[in-house]
């Protein structure tokens, strides 16, 4: 997708705000996401306090760290495309095959098609109640249609977790930090090496061809 993404003259990126919550459950699927927790009640004068007492609770909205979650917004996403795609062709292309998670990494030939994605993906993604935050383009024409409209956009962020600066037009990567990071010994490292280990260990067992039901040879044993 990061290749795909500058394979074109135009770049632009944007964020689902609280993606998640703007989706909600069906009520038959609610029960799943019950959980444990105080009950709250309002007091004579209007105050919120916590009883002491436990209740079950049931979440409306699409709870953040499920692991369906991330399936269900891009499933969402896809069939708003669906319903969409007559009315707008340009977004709903890019949101069946340009997404990531939230994350919407778009790429455009011209200035004039980039200013009407932004304008379809504005359109689209409020049937759903879901904002569009942390613009980011190249174009300078869009980024002027951005400053008339009080848009807050970047000059510099993360793509799929590699920093774009759209002024200069490149990707930049830190590689002091990457060498300086790869030098300090990890538990993963550590649990490669005794993976290693066991292997080698593991290695005149399997050259020695034994079967399941076979006695392991002395000399290996």
């Amino acid at each position: 997708m990061l290749l795909r993404f500058r394979l074109s003259k135009i770049a632009i990126t944007s964020d689902g705000s609280q993606a998640f919550l703007q989706l909600i459950l069906a009520d038959e699927d609610r029960d799943a996401t019950r959980f444990l927790w105080y009950k709250t009640e309002y007091t004579s004068d209007g105050n919120l306090c916590i009883a002491d007492e436990i209740v079950t609770y049931r979440f409306t909205p699409l709870p953040f760290g499920l692991t369906s979650s991330p399936f269900l917004l891009s499933a969402s996403l896809r069939e708003l495309a669906t319903m969409y795609k007559q009315t707008y062709p340009i977004a709903t292309k890019h949101i069946e095959n340009n997404t990531y998670m939230d994350d919407f990494v778009i790429g455009t030939s011209t200035d004039t098609e980039a200013i009407t994605l932004y304008r379809e993906m504005l359109q689209l993604t409020s049937h759903i109640s879901l904002p569009l935050a942390k613009w980011t383009t190249n174009s300078k024409a869009l980024q002027g249609v951005w400053k008339q409209e009080n848009v807050p956009f970047r000059e510099i962020t993360q793509v799929l977790g590699v920093e774009w600066d759209t002024d200069k037009d490149v990707f930049q990567i830190d590689v002091q930090a990457k060498i300086a990071e790869a030098s300090r010994t990890s538990n993963k490292a550590f649990t490669s090496e005794a993976d290693v280990k066991i292997l080698r260990s593991l290695e005149p067992i399997r050259s020695s061809y034994c079967h399941c039901e076979d006695f392991i040879p002395g000399y290996v044993a």
